[in-house]
C-alpha cells in the first residue's frame, strides 16, 4: 500500500464524498444501487436495471464504507415499504 501522505489524503477525501453521498440517496434510490451492488458482486444480470442506477453501483462499490450507508438505507426502506407477512 502507498504511504505518500498525499494519496492517503486523497484517498480519504473520496471515501468521504462518497459516504456524504450515500448519505443523501432516498431509501428506494438506495435500495436500487443496493440491488445492482449486490448484482455486481455476483456476477448477476444487469439488464433490466437502469444505466444510472448501474453507474452509481460501480462508483459506490469501490467505497466499502459508503456501500455500507447505502446498504443501512436501502434495509431500511425494504423493512418499510415490503408487505409483511403475518
Amino acid at each position: 500500500m502507498d504511504q505518500n501522505p498525499s494519496v492517503i489524503s486523497a484517498r480519504a477525501l473520496v471515501r468521504k464524498l462518497a459516504i456524504q453521498k450515500a448519505a443523501k440517496l432516498s431509501g428506494l434510490r438506495a435500495y436500487e444501487i443496493w440491488q445492482a451492488m449486490q448484482l455486481l458482486s455476483t456476477n448477476g444480470s444487469l439488464a433490466n436495471l437502469s444505466d444510472a442506477v448501474v453507474q452509481l453501483a460501480l462508483d459506490f462499490n469501490q467505497a466499502p464504507a459508503a456501500w455500507k450507508v447505502i446498504a443501512d438505507k436501502a434495509l431500511e426502506y425494504e423493512h418499510l415499504t415490503v408487505d409483511r407477512k403475518p
